[in-house]
C-alpha cells in the first residue's frame, strides 16, 4: 500500500486538462495529505467554496491541518459605483469591506433569503472550519488604480506536507468547481524534493506572503473583523458538521432522465428494484438471465439520481465478468448520468484514483483488488455516501474473503448482492459472512419461475450413461490409498477433500468421449454442437474429445486460464460453433444465441450447475421459439440406470423434472 509521501512523489511538474484530471490527479492527493495550504485564487465564487470544502473532511479530526485562503471576491456594481463616487479612502475600503463580507454571508448563506436546507447545512459547516481556524480566509482588492478598485488575479498556492515536503503551483486554473474539473486550464507544478525547483517554491512562498500582509498602497486586503467572526461562530453552532449528511449537497450535472428506471424493468425486475430500495442491504437471488445486471444498474441509477449516493463501487471474481459489467455500466448509467467510469482492466489503475477522489465515480474492480481499496478507507475514513455492488456474491464467503473483507460494510450505505445461487453450500460460515457484510436474502426469482413467465426459454433433457473402465477403478483404489495413508500419517482428509478427489475420477471417465461421440452419430448431423459450450473437468480432458468434434466441425476452439479472452467474443458473434472449457465461464456471460450445453463435468453442487444451465436459457430475440439442450453424463451400473446413491442421480431427477417446465404464455418479455 502506497504511504502519502510516495502518491505525492509521483506528482508531475506539468497538469493541463487536455491530458490530465487536474481534480483527480493533482488536487485531490494534495488535499487529501496536506499539512498546510497556502492559495491566492483570482477568481471565486461561494458556489465554489462549498465544492472545495466538501473534498477536505479531515479537518475536523486533524487540529494540525490549516488553510488560507486569499481570494478577490465579484462584488456588485452597487458597490463599485460607492467606490468610485466616494471621497475618502477610507470610505471606500468601508465600502470593499462591506461587500467582501457579504460575500461570505451568502456563502455561508445566513442572509441569503430563503435556501434549501442542505445548502443552510453546507454553510455550517464553512462556518464551523473558520470558526476553529482551520480555515482564515482573506479578501483582495488592488487599489493601484486609484478610483478603480482593480481585480487581485494572482493564482498560486502552496502545499505543505508533515513529512516536509512542499509543492507549489501556478497556472490558469482558479480555485473553482470549474477550474479543478471542468474548464479547459494548465498548472505548472514545483516540488521540493527535486533540486531545480527549490529557488521556485521560496519564491512563491515570499509572494504569497506578500500579498497576505501587503504594502496597503498597492493592495487592500480585508481580514474578517471580530463581530462577522462572531456571526460565524454563533452560526457554525460549535459542533464538528457531519461530513456525511453532505450526500444531498455535492454538485452535479445529471441530464434529465425522463422517465424513472423502474419504467424499463421487467415485472420480476421491478420487484427486486422495490425490496432493494425498502431494505437498502441484501441480496437479490435471480436466475441467471433473468436481469440481475440490468436490476442492479436501475438501482445504482435511482440512488445516484435521487442523490442519495455518491459514488459506486461494483466488484467480482473474474475478468470476463469485469468486461460485461464494463460494457453495461457505460451504456445503461455512466454516459447517462455523467459519471467517471474507473476499471482495472488492461492493467489500469483505477482503484488509485478512486481512492484520491470516489466522489463521482464508479470503481469496476475484482475482488482482489478491493482489499487495497477497503485498506486505504480504513486509514483515511472518507466521509462519503457509496453504494457497493457484489456480483456472484457466493464467492464472497470463501475463507480468504473472510478473513480479507470482514468489517468491510461499515464503508457502504448501500449493500446490492447478487447471484442466482447465492448460498454457499457446507458452508455456513461463509454463508453468515455473506449476511453480515451485505445482508439477508430480500427476493428469490429461480430458473423455474423464469420459464413459466417466458424470461427464460425451456430446454430438453439428454443423460448421456456411462460407466466405469477398469483405469478408472484404479484410479478410485489410488484415491482410497492415499487417503489412508494421510490417516495414518495423523492427517486425515476432510470429508470434502475426500469427495473432491473421488469426483475428479468420474468427471474424468475414460468412457464419456466414445459414449459422446455414439450419441452424436444417433442424432442429426451436427445438431449438438452449433452455438454450443463443452463443459470439461480440465484441459487434457479436454483433448480427449477434440477428434470427436472434428468430424463435424472445424469451427472450435478451447478457453481455459492461458487462452485469450478475444476467443469468447469470437464465439459470441457466431465466428464459432464450439467452445471447450472448464469452470471459466460458468457464471455472467451472456450469448443469447447458444443453443446447447454439454456437461462432461459437472460439480455435485448446484449451484455451479445452474450457473451452466444459465448460459443456454437465455432468450433470444432473434429466436422466440427457442429451446436449449442440455447433454449430461450419468454413471449407470451395468443395466444402464443410475445407480441410487451415485453422485449424479440427484442432478438427473433434478434437470429431469425441470426440463418438463414450458412457458404459460406466449409473453416471452422482448
Amino acid at each position: 500500500m502506497e504511504t502519502g509521501l510516495e502518491k505525492i512523489r509521483k506528482l508531475k511538474d506539468l497538469y493541463y486538462t487536455e491530458r490530465d484530471n487536474l481534480s483527480d490527479d493533482f488536487f485531490a492527493p494534495c488535499l487529501n495529505f496536506f499539512q498546510k495550504y497556502d492559495r491566492a485564487a483570482g477568481y471565486f465564487s461561494s458556489s465554489a467554496l462549498r465544492h472545495w470544502a466538501a473534498n477536505i473532511t479531515r479537518l475536523t479530526k486533524d487540529e494540525n491541518v490549516s488553510i488560507r485562503l486569499l481570494i478577490s471576491p465579484k462584488i456588485s456594481e452597487a458597490d463599485y459605483k460607492a467606490f468610485r463616487d466616494a471621497v475618502s479612502e477610507e470610505k471606500r475600503k468601508e465600502i470593499l469591506a462591506e461587500g467582501g463580507t457579504r460575500f461570505l454571508a451568502e456563502a455561508i448563506l445566513w442572509e441569503s433569503g430563503e435556501v434549501q436546507p442542505t445548502e443552510k447545512e453546507f454553510g455550517k459547516i464553512l462556518a464551523w472550519l473558520i470558526a476553529q481556524e482551520r480555515l482564515e480566509v482573506r479578501f483582495a482588492f488592488s487599489l493601484s488604480g486609484g478610483a478603480e478598485a482593480g481585480i487581485f488575479h494572482k493564482k498560486i498556492g502552496i502545499f505543505t506536507f508533515p513529512w516536509g515536503d512542499k509543492v507549489a503551483f501556478t497556472g490558469s486554473a482558479n480555485e473553482t468547481r470549474s477550474g479543478h474539473s471542468v474548464n479547459s486550464e494548465s498548472i505548472d507544478v514545483y516540488r521540493s524534493w527535486d533540486f531545480r525547483d527549490e529557488n521556485r517554491i521560496a519564491g512563491k512562498l515570499d509572494e504569497f506572503s506578500a500579498s497576505w500582509d501587503p504594502n496597503p498602497d498597492k493592495l487592500f486586503v480585508l481580514k474578517l473583523s471580530e463581530s462577522v467572526l462572531e456571526k460565524v461562530r454563533s452560526y457554525s453552532q460549535g459542533n464538528p458538521p457531519d461530513f456525511f449528511s453532505l450526500k444531498k449537497l455535492m454538485p452535479r450535472n445529471v441530464p434529465s432522465q425522463g422517465e424513472s428506471p423502474l419504467s424499463e424493468l421487467w415485472p420480476n425486475q421491478a420487484k427486486a428494484f422495490k425490496q432493494f430500495l425498502a431494505k437498502k442491504n441484501g441480496v437479490l437471488e435471480m436466475a441467471t438471465g433473468t436481469g440481475k445486471t440490468r436490476t442492479a444498474i436501475a438501482i445504482l441509477s435511482h440512488l445516484y439520481q435521487d442523490r442519495e449516493i455518491e459514488s459506486i463501487v461494483v466488484t467480482m471474481a473474474g475478468n470476463d465478468l469485469l468486461a460485461q459489467w464494463e460494457s453495461d455500466l457505460r451504456k445503461r448509467l455512466t454516459s447517462k448520468l455523467g459519471l467517471t467510469l474507473l476499471t482495472t482492466l488492461g492493467g489500469k489503475s483505477g482503484e488509485e484514483h478512486f481512492i484520491m477522489n470516489p466522489r463521482g465515480k464508479v470503481l469496476l474492480c475484482p475482488r482482489g483488488k478491493l482489499l487495497k481499496v477497503l485498506e486505504e478507507f480504513r486509514r483515511n475514513s472518507p466521509e462519503i455516501a457509496i453504494a457497493i455492488v457484489h456480483d456472484e456474491v457466493h464467492d464472497l464467503g470463501s475463507p480468504a474473503n473472510v478473513k480479507g473483507l470482514e468489517g468491510h460494510k461499515e464503508f457502504f450505505e448501500y449493500r446490492l448482492g447478487l447471484s442466482a445461487t447465492p448460498e454457499r453450500e457446507y458452508d455456513d460460515s461463509g454463508n453468515d459472512f455473506i449476511e453480515q457484510e451485505v445482508g439477508p436474502i430480500l427476493f428469490r426469482y429461480t430458473v423455474e419461475s423464469a420459464i413459466k413467465d417466458g424470461i427464460l426459454c425451456p430446454f430438453d433433457y439428454f443423460p448421456i450413461s456411462y460407466q466405469l473402465t477398469s483405469e478408472d477403478r484404479s484410479d478410485l483404489k489410488k484415491v482410497y490409498a492415499r487417503e489412508s495413508a494421510a490417516a495414518a500419517e495423523g492427517n486425515p482428509w476432510p470429508r470434502e477433500r475426500r469427495w473432491m478427489e473421488l469426483s475428479r475420477v468420474y468427471k474424468r471417465a475414460r468412457e464419456k468421449p466414445s459414449a459422446f461421440a455414439s450419441f452424436l452419430k444417433d442424432h442429426e448431423e451436427g445438431e449438438f454442437l452449433k452455438s454450443t459450450i463443452i463443459f470439461v473437468e480440465d484441459k487434457e480432458f479436454g483433448e480427449r474429445i477434440y477428434d470427436t468434434l472434428i468430424r463435424y466441425t472445424h469451427l472450435y476452439s478451447q478457453y481455459f486460464d492461458s487462452d485469450d479472452s478475444s476467443v469468447l467474443k469470437r464465439f459470441a458473434i457466431g465466428e464459432l460453433d464450439c467452445l471447450v472449457t472448464c469452470h471459466k465461464i460458468s457464471q455472467g456471460i451472456d450469448v443469447p444465441s447458444l443453443g446447447n450445453v454439454v456437461l462432461f463435468s459437472s460439480q455435485k453442487s448446484r449451484r455451479e450447475t445452474i450457473q451452466r444451465l444459465g448460459r443456454c436459457l437465455r432468450s433470444d430475440p432473434s429466436n422466440p421459439g427457442k429451446i436449449a439442450r442440455v447433454v449430461d453424463f450419468v454413471f449407470t451400473d451395468s443395466s444402464g440406470y443410475p445407480l441410487d446413491d451415485s453422485i449424479d442421480s440427484d442432478r438427473v431427477d433434478w434437470l429431469t423434472q425441470l426440463s418438463k417446465v414450458r412457458p404459460v404464455s406466449d409473453d416471452h418479455h422482448s
